[in-house]
């Protein structure tokens, strides 16, 4: 009854394991000239939409 579910791994901690770069990293190295960024959850919905 009173049971706690589990979050779910992002799927950009699998990504950091197999050695590419994190969201945090990337927007790092972006130029100045790109800010603001989009957020990490609408990023993800887009990079979805473009594989479809």
């Amino acid at each position: 009854m009173g049971e706690i579910k589990q979050k779910k791994e992002d799927a950009d901690e699998t990504i950091d394991e197999s050695g590419k770069e994190s969201y945090e990293e990337k927007v790092s190295n972006c130029s100045q000239i790109a800010v603001p960024m989009a957020p990490k959850k609408l990023t993800k919905k887009i990079y979805k939409c473009i594989k479809k």
